[in-house]
């Protein structure tokens, strides 16, 4: 997500939820914009932790449970920002007629929000040998989302880090930075690098 459209997501919910408490005379239709954002990232916490338990069990593949995680982070992420933003226009709204004590544990709760969404999108983006993706989920990445998808899941990562997770490749390209890894679907992975060593690029060969 863009830091244009997190700024959009985090004024337009303040602004939406800073009108409700100023103007709303019902009390529940004061916290709609705080209960809508609240129950989006309950959401995607919950589905979370589902696509965990349902891998754990053996009953979703890896491929389910990085499709689930990237849903739920893909819900968690804006849902978290609203919900802060909400909070924001909440607070602004109520300045006046709270105390230093309430203002306290709302500014407690409102960095608690912000770590959230904030941990999710710096685990699943960090370049951890614990976010690489097996080589099969990679051949159904390349299969069914496209190699450009595929090949956005392993760029910035080193050769050593794949080697690490996936063991030695079973054979290298001839003339250029890549290696070859066979999997147990009768396709290949070809990973190619740069210079570096850094992965620029993933294809898939059918043997």
């Amino acid at each position: 997500m863009s830091t244009f459209l997190c700024i959009v997501l985090f004024v337009a919910s303040a602004a939406a939820q800073l009108l409700c408490t100023k103007k709303a005379t019902h009390k529940v239709i004061r916290y709609i914009p705080m209960l809508i954002s609240a129950v989006g990232c309950v959401f995607a916490i919950g589905l979370h932790i589902y696509a965990l338990i349902t891998y754990s069990m053996g009953i979703a593949s890896e491929s389910v449970l990085a499709e689930n995680q990237y849903f739920a982070t893909f819900i968690l992420i804006p849902a978290g920002i609203c919900l802060i933003g909400a909070v924001v226009g909440f607070l602004i709204g109520k300045k006046l007629s709270m105390n230093k004590k309430a203002l306290f544990v709302f500014a407690i709760i409102l960095v608690a929000l912000l770590c959230v969404p904030a941990w999710f999108y710096g685990y699943y983006n960090r370049k951890s040998n614990d976010n690489i993706p097996s080589k099969e989920l990679m051949v159904s990445y390349c299969q069914n989302q496209g190699v450009d998808y595929a090949t956005e899941r392993l760029q910035g990562y080193k050769y050593t880090q794949l080697i690490e997770v996936w063991g030695e490749p079973d054979s290298s390209l001839s003339g250029m930075w890549g290696d070859i890894w066979e999997t147990n679907n009768t396709y290949c992975l070809i990973v190619y690098y740069d210079s570096n060593g850094v992965v620029e690029h993933v294809t898939v060969r059918n043997d």
